[in-house]
């Protein structure tokens, strides 16, 4: 009962539930954004050989690099959240994206679909530390919105970095959608994610 933007992927073309970050979000350190992504998609490449930054632990400090795979991207989205935390940080991602919610430690305490942040709710920047999200806007988005996998076995690693924030992957937003915009806590992470690698 829903319909998705057509985005690219490898093999037959499919119907993204639009869990993506905007052309402009950079990854990482500013290695790449998101529009070197789509131009890798649009010259027939899958993220090959790009390495995103992850956490080496849920909670953790230690940054680490995995492969990109699973590359694809929407060509039109009918509108997107820009989330604004208390230290000016931004980020535009399509309504279904998941983002990494925290405690005012700093610890990971739940996921959520972009739609559902709400101003107060807490963000994890790069380093481990919250941040306070201050507006939540939705508006039309004219560009491209792009998401990957990141090719690990290990739920951890699925965390990545984007515009000083910590974000979940393609592979965390399937999850959301298999709960259907319900906050996936903690242990259902670990529950879920460790039963899909045996």
């Amino acid at each position: 009962g829903h319909w998705y933007p057509v985005a690219e992927y490898k093999g037959p073309v499919s119907r993204c539930r639009c869990g993506c970050f905007a052309e402009e979000t950079v990854f990482g350190s500013g290695g790449f954004a998101g529009i070197d992504l789509i131009a890798q998609k649009e010259q027939g490449h899958d993220g090959d050989g790009m390495l995103v930054e992850t956490l080496s632990e849920f909670d953790g400090r230690d940054i680490i690099k995995n492969p990109i795979n699973g590359l694809m991207f929407s060509k039109s989205t009918e509108s997107a959240i820009t989330l604004t935390t208390e230290a000016n940080k931004t980020i535009t991602l399509s309504k279904s994206h998941p983002v990494i919610m925290g405690d005012a430690s700093g610890k990971l305490t739940a996921i959520k679909v972009a739609s559902l942040v709400t101003e107060g709710d807490l963000l994890i920047n790069a380093e481990g530390s919250p941040e306070r999200v201050v507006k939540v806007a939705e508006s039309p988005y004219a560009g491209k919105m792009v998401n990957f996998n990141v090719r690990s076995t290990d739920p951890a690693q699925h965390i990545v970095l984007a515009n000083g924030l910590r974000m979940g992957d393609l592979a965390y937003q399937n999850r959301l959608h298999s709960f259907e915009s319900r906050i996936i806590f903690r242990a259902d992470i670990m529950k879920d994610l460790e039963a899909a690698k045996n």
